[in-house]
């Protein structure tokens, strides 16, 4: 089965994983469009025994021909509840998890006092540095190595004190929490120094700001509370040359220009049953690359093969049509996803990749 996703015969010089994102992102001409399909671990394991194949740390890179490797933030030591009732990050917040989702089981912080007085000092000393730059030295020749700042700062400050209580409290209370912002920002900052010290090639920052339906908070306070603390992180890698990559779920098509002003190079996961990805790609594509795009929510789980055929080469013709894009889909594979319909995503993504390689 791995043999299928090894790729078509390229017309000319054949670019390893690092080449050919890296190209990619700058809209330059690629052997191929780069692949990547992200999975969570149930699916991975369902179709390990759908197609009879052995699951190790490679199998992402080697099974489904993804090119990008995320150096993700692991805590350094076990903390209290890390075993069998939820998992506590860096930052101290628990979360329940299973494999295919993570929400949070509690909220460290309960007090408006709470968040002016918050300095999450130690934070970084409770990363795992040592794995990441594990991971940079082993796969960092061949693979993209891309620093992992989840829930960067609207989705930090509601993880620590809920998510009703930051929406009540950025409209009651702004001063508030734009001090705690700041303390986040500070943390956030040194988190982004130390992976360009390590050696990563692309900067992956996520941070939720839309539902189905629109922003979760106005653009007017968005620019307000968000923008500048955005900024000051993206600038520790765009400093250094470091691409940036930015996941935000939802409608944000009211701020997708401010990232556009702030530099941002490529935008996540464009996803279609929020955002018309016509739309954005004509309005957006000569300034950014795009990465995602196709549904999950609709065609991957529910979708024929031909349907899933379809879906990909309309996501490549449309979001590759300059150049920059990743083929993946607009969220993690889930196992609702029939593994006949993962092989029609891979055998499509293989089909397709050549024909946006080139488009400059």
């Amino acid at each position: 089965m791995a043999s299928i996703y090894r790729g078509h015969a390229a017309q000319h010089e054949i670019m390893n994983p690092k080449q050919r994102v890296l190209a990619t992102i700058k809209r330059q001409a690629a052997d191929y469009l780069p692949i990547q399909l992200d999975i969570t671990d149930r699916a991975l394991i369902q179709l390990a025994k759908a197609w009879g194949f052995i699951l190790d740390e490679n199998t992402p890179l080697t099974i489904l021909n993804q090119h990008l490797v995320f150096a993700r933030q692991v805590p350094s030591r076990e903390q209290p509840g890390n075993n069998g009732s939820g998992y506590i990050d860096a930052w101290g917040v628990r979360w329940a998890t299973d494999n295919e989702g993570a929400w949070v089981l509690e909220h460290p912080l309960g007090r408006l006092d709470d968040l002016s007085k918050y300095r999450p000092l130690d934070v970084l000393d409770n990363i795992d540095w040592e794995k990441v730059g594990a991971t940079i030295n082993r796969y960092g020749e061949d693979y993209c190595i891309v620093a992992y700042q989840n829930a960067l700062l609207f989705e930090r400050a509601w993880s620590l004190v809920g998510f009703e209580r930051i929406l009540f409290e950025m409209y009651d209370h702004p001063l508030a929490v734009e001090v705690f912002l700041d303390a986040i920002t500070d943390v956030q900052c040194a988190i982004a120094r130390r992976y360009a010290e390590l050696g990563v090639h692309i900067a992956r920052t996520g941070d939720d700001w839309g539902s189905q339906r629109g922003m979760l908070f106005s653009p007017t306070m968005w620019r307000r509370l968000i923008r500048p603390r955005l900024e000051a992180i993206w600038h520790i890698y765009q400093d250094l040359g470091i691409p940036i990559i930015h996941h935000s779920c939802g409608d944000i098509r009211p701020v997708i220009s401010d990232l556009v002003d702030l530099g941002l190079d490529v935008l996540n996961p464009v996803q279609p049953e929020a955002m018309n990805i016509t739309e954005i790609a004509e309005q957006y594509g000569q300034d950014l690359s795009f990465y995602g795009g196709i549904s999950v929510q609709n065609i991957l789980p529910y979708g024929s093969p031909e349907d899933i055929r379809r879906e990909v080469q309309h996501c490549v013709e449309i979001l590759g049509k300059y150049g920059g894009y990743i083929i993946a889909p607009s969220q993690a594979i889930t196992s609702d996803v029939p593994p006949e319909n993962v092989h029609a995503l891979l055998d499509a993504m293989q089909t397709y990749r050549a024909s946006g390689s080139s488009a400059l």
